[in-house]
Order: structure tokens, then C-alpha cells, then sequence
């Protein structure tokens, strides 16, 4: 059998060094979140400006909807993880275009043709 070293001595506790890394963790989401709600309220007050929202439910589920799709980019470009990104990586093939230096999404339903969206200006000739 080989010889045991004692390394207590130089060995943190499992706790003092989990704790500061929850720490700084929580830290890091609260900024994440304060950045995030930032934006949300921008958007929020423009909406209101432009008298855009309403108090329906329809209006809330799509704001709840694109609150959460704001967050989730953000976690993303984090690297951090959001369930919205599984939603969006199944339902959205991304593809670039080198000539026209465009990005265009395509979203994936199972129920019919899908339905095409491009981030460039719109093209009313194009279907």
C-alpha cells in the first residue's frame, strides 16, 4: 500500500471553496438579469409612447414571450444557458448568405410549409 499524505494543512474545505464561486455566480446572474431589465423597460416605455400595448392578454403573452427570447440572447451571448435557446435552436435554422451578406432564419413547424424570414429588408417579389 503507498504512503498517505497528510495535505489538510494545504487543502481549503469543500465549503470555502464552493462558496465564493456561488458567490460570484449570483453576482454575475444579477448583473445579467439588471441588463436585461434595463432593456425591457426601454422597450416597455417606447411601446407606451407609441401607444402600442394594451392590457390584453394576447399583448402580454406576446411580451412575456419576447422578454424571455431578450433574456435568453443575453444569457446566450453570456454563456450562460436559458430554456428559450432550446425553443429557438429547434424551431430556427440560421443560414448566411456571403453574397448579399445577409443571415436568414427559417422556422421549422411541422404543420405546414415554413414560413421564411429574412433580417434584411423586405422583399415583397421574393415568394
Amino acid at each position: 500500500m503507498s504512503k498517505v499524505l497528510d495535505m489538510t494543512s494545504r487543502l481549503k474545505a469543500r465549503d470555502a471553496v464552493v462558496e465564493p464561486a456561488v458567490e460570484e455566480f449570483s453576482e454575475y446572474n444579477q448583473e445579467t438579469e439588471d441588463i436585461v431589465e434595463g432593456w425591457i423597460g426601454s422597450v416597455l416605455e417606447q411601446m407606451e409612447e407609441l401607444e402600442l400595448g394594451d392590457d390584453s392578454v394576447e399583448f402580454s403573452r406576446d411580451f412575456i414571450f419576447m422578454t424571455e427570447s431578450l433574456r435568453s440572447l443575453v444569457y446566450r451571448s453570456r454563456s450562460t444557458d436559458h430554456f428559450i435557446q432550446q425553443v429557438a435552436d429547434t424551431m430556427i435554422d440560421v443560414s448566411y448568405d456571403p453574397e448579399t451578406d445577409m443571415i436568414e432564419g427559417v422556422w421549422n413547424f411541422d404543420n405546414g410549409p415554413s414560413i421564411k424570414y429574412s433580417s434584411g429588408p423586405a422583399d415583397d417579389d421574393e415568394e
